[in-house]
């Protein structure tokens, strides 16, 4: 079952499968994927309780310039967020798109940076974001490449090599 239609629709599928399994990516369209990404990046609307936090520690950092945690937990919202925004455009940004990111991040919430590099620490975790996304989507489209009819798939040799040692083949 070699029809080349049919694995554009498991292409799809996967990307899809990826992205609601993560629960906060947005479905990846090809489609979508052609689309250039904008020229200038402008963060996307947050939820509540992140845009609350983000507040919160800007606003402590302009008072008194003591840098407050970040919760892990909204670390990692944040990063889904703009993931899924980016997502709709390409799974590979290129290292000066990254760049912007981190500047409009960092420029948007100056809380949020290291005092020794600002920008070095989010460029690491977007690209960490960006790469994780795409190991995700090509573990999904592996099993499903794989998970197709038994007669489809040809395996050389015995069909379970430990038990073929021990029966003397």
């Amino acid at each position: 079952m070699n029809d080349p239609c049919m694995s554009d629709a498991m292409s799809d599928t996967s990307a899809n499968a990826i992205t609601m399994q993560s629960g906060s990516l947005a479905p990846i369209q090809e489609s979508n994927l052609k689309k250039p990404l904008p020229k200038d990046y402008s963060i996307p609307e947050l939820p509540t309780l992140l845009y609350t936090e983000l507040n919160e520690i800007s606003k402590i950092f302009h008072e008194t310039g003591e840098r407050k945690q970040f919760s892990r937990k909204h670390l990692t919202k944040l990063l889904d967020i703009i993931a899924s925004d980016v997502s709709k455009y390409t799974l590979k940004p290129s290292s000066e798109y990254v760049i912007k990111i981190a500047r409009t991040l960092v420029t948007k919430y100056p809380a949020l940076a290291p005092s020794e590099d600002p920008y070095s620490k989010w460029i690491n975790r977007l690209n960490d974001k960006f790469r994780s996304l795409r190991n995700q989507l090509k573990k999904v489209q592996g099993v499903e490449s794989v998970a197709g009819p038994r007669e489809a798939v040809e395996r050389p040799g015995p069909k379970n090599r430990c038990h073929s040692m021990f029966r003397g083949v």
